[in-house]
């Protein structure tokens, strides 16, 4: 016979087999629905009873179930997927799978910082050093600074001033000089007058001045004389002096005679007597100069007399302007700055107090536990995290291969891989029946009788 029909003849077998098998039990199953209850009692009692249908396993207690295996607890903060225990996302972060994603947040655009560093200060846009005390900058050159009360120009400082009136001329001479004509002579001695450049005698208290001498008051007549002394004195109650044969009264102090009967006024000494006048002494004391000296509380200027200017201010001519600061280099109308170049200006990169720069920009600060990316405030991993940018990548760690749960809970027993309760004493489990253990009621089975399956037949 081929081996062919061999094949098929088997399998012809095992499908009658079937048959008979299948409908059996379906037969069997028929007939006990439809037997009584008090006979289904009767069996169920002598020969067995249903237990349910089994359930699978779980995992032991030091284990979890987790997609049908049973694996080793993840430690805190991890939660289990598989073999693999990946770290928990923070309450506030999305879990996204391998990474959690971030919360995040706009601050608005940028701007370009505007703070220096200290001891520099921000000038048109560029940071420069302080200049020193009293300058002030403008870019990169520090410029002195004006006086109060001068107007700053630029370079320089504009001085104030005031007029202080036309200058008149000058017309006091110096100490033992006087004016004489608009101008100065030496003072003449005592005893002498100056007129020009000539000093003349002064003439005595009674004389006439009449330039170079000094006309005398009258003369006096003493009479036709006497021809005795005391003929004389008794006429003129007077000493009297004898001249040629006869006497005449004496001429007295100042006064002396003139031939027989005149009495002329004597002149004083250094004058020359010329009769009806007396002829003045006279010395030259030089040729005048023009006067240079001002009355009290002017000043001359260029040949001028000004009052003096006020505290902080010189004279030119009839102007009083402000004096320049002694560093500073007076050029008339304004005291020219000092300067000093204080090198180019940088570009500024300091916030205002609550903003950060980033990338050149300006923003406000992030809230705490966010970090700033431009204009976004982005939410912090956590320390132990990588940061990728918008999500935090988790940290993972193996905890091995799962195995197959194998344990059933209290009360109950596997049976070929699946959980049932346990039997009632008297009665054996095998799969979802429990069968009455015969060999309690009627000792170990006897010979050419069969024992009723137990525990020992499970697969």
């Amino acid at each position: 016979m081929s081996a062919k029909r061999v094949i098929i003849a088997i399998v012809v077998v095992l499908a009658l087999l079937l048959t008979i098998v299948v409908g059996g039990a379906l037969l069997i199953r028929y007939a006990w629905d439809h037997l009584p209850s008090i006979l289904q009692d009767f069996f169920s009692e002598f020969l067995g009873y249903g237990r349910g249908v089994g359930t699978l396993p779980t995992c032991s207690a030091n284990l979890v179930y987790d997609g049908g295996l049973c694996y080793t607890p993840c430690q805190p903060n991890y939660t289990g997927v598989g073999p693999v225990c990946w770290e928990n996302c923070p309450a506030t972060m999305k879990d996204v799978g391998v990474t959690c994603q971030k919360n995040s947040y706009g601050r608005g655009a940028g701007k370009i910082p505007t703070g220096c560093p200290v001891g520099q200060e921000n000038d048109s846009g560029l940071c420069y050093p302080d200049c020193k005390t009293n300058y002030t900058g403008a870019g990169p050159v520090c410029w002195e600074d004006c006086p109060p009360g001068m107007k700053d120009v630029g370079i320089s400082c504009q001085k104030a001033s005031y007029s202080r009136g036309a200058g008149t001329i000058p017309s006091v001479c110096p100490s033992g000089q006087e004016n004489d004509g608009g101008l100065c002579y030496p003072d003449c001695e005592t005893g002498y007058q100056g007129v020009g450049p000539v000093c003349w005698q002064e003439c005595p208290p009674g004389f006439t001045d009449t330039g170079a001498d000094c006309l005398k008051p009258p003369s006096w007549g003493r009479g036709g004389g006497y021809t005795s002394q005391g003929a004389c004195q008794s006429a003129w109650n007077r000493s009297c002096e004898q001249w040629g044969l006869l006497w005449y009264p004496s001429c007295g102090p100042d006064y002396h005679n003139v031939g027989c009967c005149v009495c002329s006024p004597s002149c004083p000494p250094g004058m020359v007597d010329i009769g009806v006048s007396c002829q003045k002494g006279s010395y030259g004391r030089g040729v005048g100069h023009v006067p240079t000296g001002c009355p009290p509380g002017e000043i001359n200027q260029n040949g001028l007399c000004y009052t003096p200017c006020a505290q902080g201010y010189y004279g030119v001519g009839p102007v009083c302007w402000e004096s320049c600061p002694a560093d500073m280099r007076d050029t008339g109308t304004d005291c020219l700055k000092n300067s000093y170049g204080r090198g180019a200006g940088k570009i500024p990169t300091l916030c205002p107090t609550g903003q950060q720069n980033d990338s050149g920009l300006c923003y406000p600060d992030c809230s705490v536990g966010y970090t700033g990316a431009g204009p976004v405030c982005w939410q912090n991993c956590p320390p132990d995290m990588h940061d990728t940018g918008a999500d935090c990548l988790k940290n993972t760690y193996g905890r091995g291969a799962g195995t197959i749960p194998n344990a059933c809970p209290t009360g109950q027993e596997s049976d070929a891989g699946l959980c049932y309760p346990d039997c009632k004493q008297g009665y054996n489990g095998v799969g979802p029946v429990c069968w009455r253990d015969w060999s309690q009621l009627f000792g170990h089975a006897g010979p050419g009788r069969r024992r009723v399956p137990d525990s020992r037949d499970r697969l």
